[in-house]
């Protein structure tokens, strides 16, 4: 049984197989997709950049192969055959499609909105998984420049999504008047504070944008999000800053290329009260 549910659920997250028709592969992958599925052994031959290298496991993949084992994909070296695969996933979105699963699973969600191109990567993709049940919540303080506001609101409405625009009070926090190295961490506990009732009064998960670039860096607003169990879906599902703004530039978004905008309190030097 257990081994059935793993055929079952290999099938299930096969992603939408997409070809570039441009490529000489792609133009014959249905008279090469008959060779494959009535021969042992297919020799194909073709120039560098035909396609072969990318295109053919998408045919295999897009015949059956790899539920229910494995397809095989040999290269010189190591990192060679592991930049194949990277990129055989990233012309098929999976993991933008493993996102969309994830936020699915959710059954509704409300996204910690800045407007940058993380937040609004994560926002768009659940927008398309969950339609009205994505909600995007953007908190306000003197700390927030007045144009990220509008431009926060105007991207919510290009989604067409719900947006919250809530006051808070991280001002009124010791620790954050501090202004220590931990000053983020009472920020976004403030944050939190103000939009999980909000979310969990409509039965929504809450997340926030960050990417696994973050988990890296200097980020204190990251235990305030793990002690509240926020969920970071870009984190679970590998997005890097660069795969963000790369998926983000092939669902159209125009934050792709945004620029990282800190919140004006980072322009005060830690200790300066």
């Amino acid at each position: 049984a257990r081994a059935a549910d793993r055929v079952a659920a290999r099938a299930a997250a096969v992603p939408k197989i997409t070809y570039p028709e441009e490529l000489p592969i792609s133009q014959r992958r249905d008279e090469i997709a008959k060779a494959i599925a009535g021969h042992q052994v297919v020799i194909v031959a073709g120039e560098t950049g035909s396609g072969k290298t990318t295109q053919l496991p998408k045919i295999c993949l897009e015949l059956g192969r790899g539920v229910r084992g494995m397809i095989g994909h040999t290269q010189p070296r190591r990192i060679a055959a592991r930049t194949v695969a990277e990129r055989i996933s990233d012309e098929l979105d999976v993991k933008l499609a493993a996102l969309r699963r994830d936020l699915a699973a959710t059954g509704g969600v409300m996204v910690a909105f800045s407007g940058g191109a993380d937040s609004a990567f994560l926002l768009a993709a659940a927008g398309q998984a969950l339609g009205d049940r994505a909600v995007a919540a953007t908190g306000v303080s003197p700390s927030l420049a007045e144009a990220e506001l509008a431009d926060a609101r105007s991207l919510a409405a290009e989604l067409g999504l719900r947006h919250l625009v809530v006051p808070t009070h991280e001002g009124e926090r010791p620790g954050y008047l501090r202004n220590g190295p931990d000053r983020c961490f009472f920020c976004k506990d403030e944050l939190f504070d103000v939009l999980g009732p909000l979310a969990a009064a409509e039965g929504l998960a809450l997340a926030v944008g960050t990417n696994t670039d973050d988990l890296g860096d200097h980020r204190p607003g990251q235990r305030a999000a793990a002690e509240r169990g926020v969920l970071t879906p870009l984190v679970a599902a590998g997005f890097s800053k660069a795969e963000v703004r790369a998926a983000s530039r092939r669902m159209g978004l125009r934050t792709a290329d945004k620029p990282a905008a800190a919140c004006l309190a980072s322009r005060v030097a830690y200790g300066v009260q």
